[in-house]
């Protein structure tokens, strides 16, 4: 049959008339059809492929010795190709372990996003407001950034990787059931669709504290401070005046607002002799404007300094807990 549709093809078709005519465009197009088919069809079988370390063939066996001895065993084969990350469920596509590499690579996201929903009733609209690093924090081998948004968050895949993904994109939608764990459902570009329907991908995450994420951003104001050497210098002006100095310039420090990073927005002294460090808008909305203030404290043999703060305990930086 399929040389009777080859052979119609070959024939001119001015020579054809009428319904014939018609029968061979069709034949032309399930051809096509099928063709395309067929690569699609290769294309995830080579995936599958290489979804397992595959090993490489035996080498030969070696030649009998002389006098009845064995001969030496052949060299081994190469191996075969490195299947993709772990994490992702045996038997899926290299594509689709990719993109749960990268789910699980942004938990901690969905973690913050799912604590900022608690506490303020709404989503954050982007990685700032829930207190999280800048969008190209998150990435790895094949995640090029994931961003916060006010509808979930937007995972995009390097342009280095598969064709089948290069430069796509996954949304984790939340949704709160009314229990104690948002739902985040996965959503494709297109691209990405059929490779997310072979994963589970509609998950929740415990609540979770992120406990760690607000102790490194408090932690910041430990860096800051040794950075300044403001305890140092408000000493040193207590000693050679006998009394406490009440302004940065009075300190030998520069303005306050020259005092800052990521998370803090000015380091500033004020009478008598309190080393005060605010934060911005940067942070988790625990730390958020809030304040860490070292009070000098004189033992006759020795400077004592105590951190008071508005910030909750457990989120406080060493530096501030080991003086409390």
């Amino acid at each position: 049959m399929r040389h009777m549709i080859w052979l119609t093809l070959m024939l001119p078709l001015t020579a054809v008339a009428g319904p014939l005519k018609e029968q061979v465009e069709q034949n032309t197009t399930d051809i096509n059809l099928l063709q395309a088919g067929q690569a699609v069809q290769d294309g995830r079988i080579k995936a599958l492929e290489l979804t397992d370390p595959v090993p490489g063939p035996q080498g030969p066996a070696g030649a009998d010795g002389a006098d009845g001895q064995d001969g030496a065993e052949g060299p081994p084969g190469p191996p075969g190709p490195e299947g993709p990350p772990g994490g992702a469920p045996a038997g899926v596509s290299t594509a689709a372990a990719q993109i749960q590499s990268a789910l699980d690579l942004t938990s901690g996201l969905r973690w913050l996003v799912q604590d900022y929903y608690r506490k303020n009733g709404s989503y954050a609209p982007d990685n700032a407001t829930a207190g999280a690093d800048p969008a190209a924090s998150w990435s790895n081998n094949y995640v090029e950034s994931a961003s916060i948004f006010l509808s979930g968050i937007e995972i995009i895949f390097r342009d280095s990787l598969l064709s089948e993904i290069a430069g796509a994109r996954v949304y984790l939608l939340p949704t709160d059931p009314g229990s104690s764990v948002i739902w985040f459902d996965c959503i494709g570009d297109g691209r990405t669709d059929a490779y997310l329907a072979e994963l589970d991908c509609i998950f929740s995450d415990q609540p979770h504290e992120p406990t760690t994420t607000i102790r490194r951003q408090t932690g910041s104001a430990d860096n800051l401070l040794a950075q300044s050497n403001a305890q140092q210098l408000v000493q040193d002006f207590y000693n050679l005046n006998g009394f406490w100095p009440s302004t940065n310039l009075q300190a030998g420090l520069g303005l306050a607002e020259e005092y800052r990073n990521r998370y803090l927005i000015l380091l500033e002294v004020s009478g008598p002799g309190l080393v005060t460090l605010r934060f911005g808008d940067q942070g988790h909305p625990a730390v958020k404007f809030r304040m860490l203030t070292w009070i000098p404290v004189d033992n006759g043999s020795s400077i004592q300094w105590d951190c008071v703060s508005d910030i909750e305990q457990r989120y406080l930086p060493p530096g501030c807990i080991s003086q409390n």
